[in-house]
């Protein structure tokens, strides 16, 4: 269910390496992601949300590569995807 996002997407950060091209840059704490498909996923080593973007998601400066996770924010539409798929 979480496949395809159909909602607004807050990014918290991306961690890039200034030296690591293959990286990216860092995209802006903040940036919405609106109509870009991806995966939301559960890491219960920190547990911590995140998104993985299925296509490169840019903000005209920086880059989010395909398949790298981002942690995500709390905010009300990631608590509702969370209930939606049935996770706690």
């Amino acid at each position: 269910m979480l496949n395809c996002l159909w909602a607004l997407v807050i990014l918290a950060a991306v961690a890039a390496v200034s030296g690591a091209p293959q990286r990216g840059q860092l995209v802006a704490e903040g940036h919405l992601v609106a109509g870009h498909e991806g995966r939301v996923i559960y890491d219960p080593n920190e547990r911590q949300w995140a998104f993985v973007p299925n296509e490169p998601i840019t903000d005209g400066k920086g880059t989010l590569p395909a398949e790298e996770k981002t942690a995500l924010l709390s905010c009300s539409v990631l608590e509702q995807m969370i209930r939606l798929a049935g996770e706690q």
